[in-house]
């Protein structure tokens, strides 16, 4: 990668920080806007603290900095984020992403990637969802992903901004301080607690941090981008019974099991993506299979 300066917004999330540390050390001048401190403190990069729905302060560091690639990581980063406030959610991650990408063209950055999610899917018809599928929120968050997703295309289509969205799956891994499963499964095996979860019998494909850290510099390192957005996710579609074996095995004496039935934290269909395209366009290939991810998960909780 060549050096360059790169606005990564969220860049104190959990792969926002990821990001930032890989572009760093990469020799890329990193702007890192987030409110909330940056994790790593021996990186080499400038952090603001500012709101991405302040246009003009937005307009201020593009004019400052010349960034030449953007990474919109930031935002309500969940579907438990906010919920209780969709009005604000909605001018978070839409009013965000509409100023970012104005700015973006406005600037003529080279390439502009943002962190869509799976959730603009919703309600999932069919296993192995391709790019091509339609959107069916099912919640307000996956709605703003959703309309800031079409956004990054209109731009594309219309503008000639070279803009593409990452539809990014569950995503695992230390410092994920929102709802997660997998870590629910490990910090109860660690604390000697039992555990029982109910599934249907879904395949669950999740993704460590890393990979999506690695999904998005591929992204902004690649020449050209044919399309307009790539389902990103970990190699792994396997049942919730695969997933708690696979922490009996990590942390020894473990009770978490699972059994038949449906499960209330999921109140739509989610199935796995296809993310042959990633492969192919951008050079995506993940590194962390599930079994690796939660062993290096469990020894971060346990130093934790």
């Amino acid at each position: 990668m060549t050096a360059r300066s790169v606005l990564v917004t969220g860049s104190s999330g959990l792969i926002g920080a990821l990001l930032v540390r890989d572009l760093a050390a990469a020799g890329c001048k990193v702007v890192g806007l987030d409110p909330a401190p940056y994790p790593f403190g021996d990186v080499p990069m400038r952090p603001v603290a500012g709101d991405v729905r302040d246009r003009a302060f937005l307009a201020a560091l593009f004019e400052e900095h010349g960034f030449d690639g953007v990474v919109h990581a930031g935002g309500a980063s969940g579907p438990t984020v906010m919920a209780d406030r969709p009005g604000e959610l909605v001018e978070v991650n839409v009013f965000g992403t509409a100023h970012l990408l104005a700015l973006a063209l406005e600037h003529r950055v080279r390439r502009f990637v943002y962190l869509s999610s799976a959730s603009a899917y919703g309600d999932m018809p069919r296993a192995w969802m391709d790019e091509d599928a339609p959107f069916r929120p099912a919640q307000v968050y996956g709605a703003t992903k959703a309309a800031s997703d079409a956004l990054v295309r209109a731009y594309r289509v219309q503008h000639g901004l070279d803009a593409i969205a990452l539809r990014i799956g569950t995503v695992y891994g230390p410092r994920r301080g929102t709802n997660c499963l997998v870590r629910d499964m490990l910090e109860a095996a660690l604390a000697g607690r039992s555990l029982r979860l109910t599934d249907a019998g879904r395949l669950r494909q999740y993704i460590y941090a890393d990979d999506a850290a690695l999904a998005v510099r591929r992204a902004l390192d690649v020449t050209e981008v044919p399309q307009h957005a790539y389902n990103v996710s970990g190699p792994d579609a396997l049942p919730l019974t695969d997933v708690a074996a696979i922490v009996r095995e990590t942390v020894a004496g473990a009770d978490v099991t699972v059994v038949e039935g449906d499960d209330p934290q999921w109140t739509f269909r989610r199935e796995p993506l296809d993310c042959s395209a990633a492969g192919r366009d951008l050079g995506y290939v993940p590194e962390w299979p599930l079994r690796r991810g939660i062993a290096a998960y469990a020894d971060w909780l346990r130093e934790k």
